[in-house]
């Protein structure tokens, strides 16, 4: 069993030191990551999916701000990835309801300015949502 180092005493760390070199600092001398900045670099991480950056790149960049290997840059993006699909597990019927909502205040907003092409868009949206295609009802 390896004992956990103890950080210089002349070092002050007081309420204004930014979080995250805190967090760096215990975990410079203690070999762990906080539970708060273990989140934060999952969001970071979801975040750079977001934007588009490959496996790779994020694994470069993984290793360059935090120092941890490629399998710990793994974990953080399933983590990242599983957090991103938890955001948008919702009931397909609660989903389906904001959808339409949206349609039917952007019809508004076009009668509103006089967009008719962008009205009837938005009707032409919620149709196909709701399945109800206007062309085969009196077929």
């Amino acid at each position: 069993m390896t004992a956990k180092k103890i950080p210089p005493e002349n070092t002050i760390l007081d309420d204004n030191t930014d979080e995250h070199a805190v967090s760096e600092y215990v975990r410079k001398f203690n070999g762990k990551v906080t539970s708060d900045e273990r989140k934060r670099r999952i969001n970071k991480v979801a975040k750079w999916l977001v934007n588009g950056m490959s496996r790779q790149d994020i694994l470069q960049k993984s290793s360059e701000i935090w120092d941890i290997k490629d399998s710990a840059a793994d974990k953080y993006i399933h983590q990242a990835r599983k957090l991103m699909k938890e955001a948008y597990d919702v009931e397909r019927t609660y989903y389906a309801a904001e959808l339409l909502s949206k349609y039917e205040n952007n019809f508004a907003l076009a009668l509103e300015n006089k967009q008719l092409s962008n009205a009837i868009a938005a009707v032409n949206g919620q149709a196909r949502l709701t399945r109800i295609d206007p062309s085969t009802q009196n077929k």
